[in-house]
Protein backbone atom coordinates (compact mmCIF):
# COMPACT_ATOMS: atom_id res chain seq x y z
CA UNK A 1 0.00 0.00 0.00
CA UNK A 2 1.32 3.42 -0.86
CA UNK A 3 -0.11 6.25 1.22
CA UNK A 4 0.33 9.90 0.24
CA UNK A 5 -0.15 12.50 2.94
CA UNK A 6 1.02 16.09 3.49
CA UNK A 7 3.57 16.05 0.70
CA UNK A 8 5.23 12.70 1.43
CA UNK A 9 4.64 9.13 0.41
CA UNK A 10 4.86 6.14 2.74
CA UNK A 11 5.21 2.57 1.56
CA UNK A 12 3.62 0.53 4.31
CA UNK A 13 2.80 -3.08 5.05
CA UNK A 14 0.59 -4.28 7.91
CA UNK A 15 -0.37 -0.89 9.30
CA UNK A 16 -3.43 0.55 11.01
CA UNK A 17 -2.96 4.15 9.96
CA UNK A 18 -0.24 6.22 8.33
CA UNK A 19 -1.67 9.53 9.52
CA UNK A 20 -2.97 11.05 12.72
CA UNK A 21 -6.12 9.48 14.13
CA UNK A 22 -7.82 10.82 17.24
CA UNK A 23 -7.64 8.45 20.23
CA UNK A 24 -11.43 7.94 20.12
CA UNK A 25 -11.38 7.03 16.43
CA UNK A 26 -8.30 4.86 16.90
CA UNK A 27 -10.06 2.91 19.65
CA UNK A 28 -13.01 2.32 17.31
CA UNK A 29 -10.66 1.38 14.45
CA UNK A 30 -8.83 -1.09 16.70
CA UNK A 31 -12.09 -2.76 17.65
CA UNK A 32 -13.08 -3.02 13.99
CA UNK A 33 -9.63 -4.26 13.00
CA UNK A 34 -9.58 -6.88 15.75
CA UNK A 35 -12.84 -8.35 14.51
CA UNK A 36 -11.84 -8.43 10.85
CA UNK A 37 -10.91 -11.41 8.69
CA UNK A 38 -7.42 -9.99 8.34
CA UNK A 39 -6.95 -10.20 12.09
CA UNK A 40 -7.63 -13.95 12.25
CA UNK A 41 -5.19 -14.42 9.37
CA UNK A 42 -2.50 -12.39 11.16
CA UNK A 43 -3.06 -14.34 14.37
CA UNK A 44 -2.82 -17.65 12.50
CA UNK A 45 0.32 -16.49 10.68
CA UNK A 46 2.02 -15.73 13.99
CA UNK A 47 1.38 -19.35 15.03
CA UNK A 48 3.29 -20.85 12.09
CA UNK A 49 5.90 -23.33 13.28
CA UNK A 50 4.07 -24.24 16.48
CA UNK A 51 4.44 -27.96 17.15
CA UNK A 52 3.21 -30.34 19.84
CA UNK A 53 5.13 -30.55 23.09
CA UNK A 54 7.32 -33.66 23.61
CA UNK A 55 4.44 -35.31 25.52
CA UNK A 56 2.06 -34.76 22.57
CA UNK A 57 0.10 -31.94 24.18
CA UNK A 58 -0.45 -28.66 22.35
CA UNK A 59 -1.15 -25.17 23.57
CA UNK A 60 -4.40 -25.27 21.56
CA UNK A 61 -5.53 -28.56 23.11
CA UNK A 62 -4.66 -27.44 26.63
CA UNK A 63 -6.44 -24.12 26.07
CA UNK A 64 -9.54 -25.84 24.64
CA UNK A 65 -9.51 -28.50 27.38
CA UNK A 66 -9.42 -25.76 30.02
CA UNK A 67 -12.30 -23.98 28.28
CA UNK A 68 -14.51 -27.10 28.34
CA UNK A 69 -12.99 -28.49 31.57
CA UNK A 70 -11.77 -31.75 29.97
CA UNK A 71 -8.08 -32.70 29.74
CA UNK A 72 -8.87 -35.23 26.99
CA UNK A 73 -8.17 -32.49 24.46
CA UNK A 74 -4.66 -31.73 25.72
CA UNK A 75 -3.07 -34.16 23.24
CA UNK A 76 -5.92 -34.68 20.76
CA UNK A 77 -5.83 -33.91 17.03
CA UNK A 78 -5.84 -30.14 16.97
CA UNK A 79 -6.69 -28.57 13.59
CA UNK A 80 -10.18 -27.47 14.71
CA UNK A 81 -8.86 -26.35 18.10
CA UNK A 82 -6.21 -24.28 16.28
CA UNK A 83 -8.94 -22.54 14.25
CA UNK A 84 -11.04 -22.11 17.39
CA UNK A 85 -8.06 -20.65 19.28
CA UNK A 86 -7.34 -18.19 16.45
CA UNK A 87 -11.02 -17.17 16.23
CA UNK A 88 -11.22 -16.66 19.99
CA UNK A 89 -8.07 -14.51 20.01
CA UNK A 90 -9.39 -12.49 17.03
CA UNK A 91 -12.61 -11.78 18.96
CA UNK A 92 -14.65 -13.73 16.42
CA UNK A 93 -17.79 -14.84 18.28
CA UNK A 94 -18.65 -18.53 18.47
CA UNK A 95 -21.83 -17.74 16.56
CA UNK A 96 -19.62 -16.94 13.55
CA UNK A 97 -16.96 -19.64 13.95
CA UNK A 98 -18.08 -22.33 16.38
CA UNK A 99 -15.67 -23.06 19.20
CA UNK A 100 -15.24 -26.80 18.76
CA UNK A 101 -12.57 -29.47 18.63
CA UNK A 102 -14.25 -31.52 15.91
CA UNK A 103 -14.11 -30.63 12.19
CA UNK A 104 -17.53 -32.15 11.29
CA UNK A 105 -19.17 -30.04 14.02
CA UNK A 106 -17.56 -26.91 12.61
CA UNK A 107 -18.47 -27.62 8.98
CA UNK A 108 -21.96 -28.84 9.93
CA UNK A 109 -22.68 -25.66 11.90
CA UNK A 110 -21.50 -23.43 9.05
CA UNK A 111 -23.55 -25.47 6.59
CA UNK A 112 -26.67 -25.16 8.77
CA UNK A 113 -26.17 -21.38 8.88
CA UNK A 114 -25.88 -21.18 5.08
CA UNK A 115 -22.22 -20.15 5.25
CA UNK A 116 -20.64 -23.33 3.88
CA UNK A 117 -19.77 -22.83 0.22
CA UNK A 118 -18.21 -25.44 -2.03
CA UNK A 119 -15.18 -24.60 -4.13
CA UNK A 120 -14.65 -25.98 -7.63
CA UNK A 121 -12.85 -29.05 -6.22
CA UNK A 122 -15.89 -29.74 -4.02
CA UNK A 123 -18.47 -29.31 -6.75
CA UNK A 124 -19.20 -25.59 -6.35
CA UNK A 125 -17.93 -22.27 -7.65
CA UNK A 126 -16.94 -20.30 -4.51
CA UNK A 127 -13.54 -18.59 -4.47
CA UNK A 128 -12.10 -18.61 -0.93
CA UNK A 129 -11.35 -15.24 0.65
CA UNK A 130 -8.81 -14.31 3.37
CA UNK A 131 -10.20 -15.27 6.76
CA UNK A 132 -12.45 -18.01 5.37
CA UNK A 133 -12.19 -21.48 6.79
CA UNK A 134 -11.20 -24.19 4.34
CA UNK A 135 -12.24 -27.80 4.85
CA UNK A 136 -10.26 -30.57 3.19
CA UNK A 137 -10.11 -34.33 3.17
CA UNK A 138 -12.88 -36.76 2.50
CA UNK A 139 -14.87 -39.03 4.77
CA UNK A 140 -14.85 -42.82 4.68
CA UNK A 141 -17.34 -42.86 1.80
CA UNK A 142 -15.00 -40.72 -0.32
CA UNK A 143 -17.20 -37.61 -0.31
CA UNK A 144 -16.79 -34.10 1.08
CA UNK A 145 -19.95 -34.54 3.17
CA UNK A 146 -17.93 -34.65 6.37
CA UNK A 147 -14.43 -33.18 5.90
CA UNK A 148 -11.55 -34.26 8.13
CA UNK A 149 -9.37 -31.15 8.27
CA UNK A 150 -9.75 -27.37 8.58
CA UNK A 151 -7.49 -24.35 8.12
CA UNK A 152 -7.72 -20.57 7.73
CA UNK A 153 -7.40 -19.08 4.23
CA UNK A 154 -4.57 -16.57 3.94
CA UNK A 155 -5.20 -15.80 0.25
CA UNK A 156 -6.16 -17.41 -3.03
CA UNK A 157 -5.00 -17.12 -6.60
CA UNK A 158 -6.76 -18.35 -9.73
CA UNK A 159 -5.12 -21.75 -9.28
CA UNK A 160 -4.30 -22.18 -5.58
CA UNK A 161 -5.55 -21.54 -2.09
CA UNK A 162 -2.96 -20.77 0.57
CA UNK A 163 -3.99 -21.45 4.14
CA UNK A 164 -2.64 -21.82 7.64
CA UNK A 165 -3.48 -24.98 9.51
CA UNK A 166 -2.69 -26.86 12.66
CA UNK A 167 -1.99 -30.57 13.01
CA UNK A 168 -1.10 -31.04 9.33
CA UNK A 169 1.59 -33.67 9.91
CA UNK A 170 -0.59 -35.68 12.28
CA UNK A 171 -3.53 -35.52 9.91
CA UNK A 172 -1.61 -36.71 6.84
CA UNK A 173 0.13 -39.53 8.73
CA UNK A 174 -3.14 -40.79 10.20
CA UNK A 175 -5.28 -40.65 7.06
CA UNK A 176 -2.66 -41.19 4.37
CA UNK A 177 -4.18 -38.27 2.47
CA UNK A 178 -2.12 -35.37 1.24
CA UNK A 179 -3.54 -31.90 1.57
CA UNK A 180 -4.20 -29.87 -1.56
Amino acid sequence: VIVGSDGYIVNAIDFTSASYVSPEALELATVTLDESAECIVRIAMRERGTTPNPDGTTKYGIWYGNMVNDSYYDDAAWCAMFVTWCAYHANVPSSVIPYTAWVPNMSGYLNSMGRYHRSASGGGNYTPQPGDLIFTGVNDSGTFASPRHVGIVAYATADNVYYIEGNYKYWTEETGTSNQ
